[in-house]
């Protein structure tokens, strides 16, 4: 009995090769470095950089409509969220569910919360949301996970999983396009 082939751990389809990955995503991951060690132009790599994300959504306890701070900034609830969520990028364990870390005070008890670091199947999660209220008395507008690997996505491909969260009763997930694991949907 022949045991089973190992596939590439880049895009789960080509049998792996030396380190884990198929020869075409060996290009694929080579001829990035060489354009992002070639270029000065930050937009070119952020547009490269994007390709590398996807966006899904997952049911989620939210108000189910818009607010206008977080609609009207969502560029700068990205840019905070990318400044806080920076530190936490290679987490490899979960954090407890009590309590939250305002990462930003709009005011009027407007803010942007980071609730903790989740765990899905072996992937770990950057759990962020934006509320409005005080205590207990919180409703929560946009909700969004970002897996947790080393990096972030670039703030246009942030904004978008803000604005696709903000004023329904979704989270955005935010993952690399290999990965198959997604956030528990009880946290």
């Amino acid at each position: 009995m022949s045991s089973p082939a190992v596939l590439c751990y880049q895009c789960g389809e080509n049998p792996g090769g030396v380190g884990g990955l198929c020869v075409t995503c060996q290009d694929e991951i080579a001829s990035f470095q060489q354009l992002k060690s070639s270029t000065k132009d930050r937009q070119s790599q952020a547009n490269m950089t994007s390709t590398l994300w996807k966006t899904d959504t997952q049911a989620a306890k939210l108000a189910g409509k818009s607010h206008a701070t977080f609609k009207k900034g969502s560029d700068d609830v990205a840019g905070c969220i990318a400044k806080f969520a920076k530190d936490y990028v290679n987490a490899d364990k979960t954090t407890s569910f009590n309590g939250q870390t305002t990462i930003h005070d709009y005011g009027d008890t407007v803010t942007v919360d980071f609730q903790g670091i989740r765990k899905g199947g072996n992937t770990f999660w950057i759990d962020v949301q934006g509320q409005v209220g005080k205590g207990n008395n919180r409703d929560s507008y946009f909700q969004v996970m970002i897996e947790c690997c080393g990096t972030l996505p670039d703030n246009d491909t942030l904004e978008a999983a803000i604005l696709k969260s903000l004023g329904t009763k979704f989270r955005s997930v935010l993952h690399r396009q290999n990965t198959k694991d997604r956030p528990n949907t009880s946290g």
